[in-house]
């Protein structure tokens, strides 16, 4: 793996590692796949995630989401052993819509549920790096 410049790496204030977006692409979609949870849309997603795929907002809301207290969620699909999101190619291991992709995706992996326990990203995300204490960024 070829280490790059920290100019590379996404920093945010309060989280506790660097983030390389090149690495994304050799990293097989691993935050896209593994066990079932939640990707909320709000109205505009919808509505721009159905005009991507050119279909009618009502057969995108009823054919590809599913509705949890309230909210809209992407389906996601059981595959061997574990689940993918609705729109996470297998073959191609990509987003199939990751030029309109909601907001919960283009934001991982700056979470809160990651500022105090970033741990978990550490095995889950080869694009993550903990932050080196010993170095101002």
């Amino acid at each position: 793996m070829t280490i790059l410049p920290k100019s590379k790496y996404i920093l945010k204030d309060e989280f506790d590692f660097k983030f390389n977006p090149c690495a994304c692409s050799y990293c097989g979609g691993r935050c896209c796949y593994g066990e079932s949870g939640y990707i909320w849309l709000n109205e505009e997603e919808m509505k721009s995630i159905s005009e991507f795929l050119n279909i009618d907002l009502d057969v995108f809301t009823s054919d590809y989401l599913r509705k949890e207290n309230g909210k809209y969620t992407i389906k996601d699909i059981k595959f061997q052993n574990y689940y993918s999101c609705l729109f996470f190619d297998r073959d191609e291991r990509h987003c199939s819509i990751y030029s309109v992709r909601p907001n919960q995706c283009r934001t991982y992996p700056f979470w809160g549920i990651y500022k105090d326990d970033p741990e978990p990203l550490f095995s889950e995300c080869p694009s993550v790096e903990e932050l080196d204490k010993d170095i101002e960024y």
